[in-house]
């Protein structure tokens, strides 16, 4: 333990330090899914080994949290290097999917890009509760494909 503060001042300078390690390469068009349609490439995108109930990645997760409102830094940390590339990755996809004719053109498509890793942040950070399956279904058919589906999505 004391050896890692010698190179970091504390707990919240090793977690940033961690975050901005974070290899986010994989959610580049690059290495994003291409099955053909919008809903199965969301599907892929899923990272199984954050899905589910695990007690340690829920008590990491409001650690995160925590830290985030006592270091000023770590909101810009955070922000480039997990929710930027997945508001990219996901606006990538939905782009894809319209340029192939699988939807219209959404009213908003920043702000629908970020309601998948929205929702599923706050349910990890603020609820407290596993981000399962089950919940980003609901997310992915109930809001942002439901979204992608309204007749009018284009006409405003």
């Amino acid at each position: 333990r004391h050896t890692i503060y010698r190179r970091w001042e504390g707990k919240d300078e090793l977690i940033l330090a961690a975050i901005a390690c974070t290899d986010s390469a994989d959610l580049g068009p690059d290495g994003l899914p291409d099955t053909g349609t919008l809903r199965s490439d969301f599907l892929a995108l899923l990272d199984p080994n954050w899905m589910g109930g695990n007690e340690r990645r829920l008590r990491i997760l409001s650690s995160v949290s925590a830290m985030i409102t006592r270091t000023p830094r770590a909101v810009d940390a955070v922000t480039k290097a997990i929710v930027d590339p997945s508001t990219a990755a996901y606006r990538f996809l939905i782009q894809r999917a319209v340029d192939r004719g699988e939807y219209a053109p959404p009213r908003d498509l920043d702000a629908l890009a970020q309601v998948i890793p929205s929702m599923a942040a706050y349910r990890a950070f603020f609820m407290q509760q596993v981000v399962d399956e089950e919940f980003m279904l609901s997310i992915i058919d109930g809001v942002v494909l439901a979204a992608l589906r309204e007749p009018s999505a284009a006409n405003h």
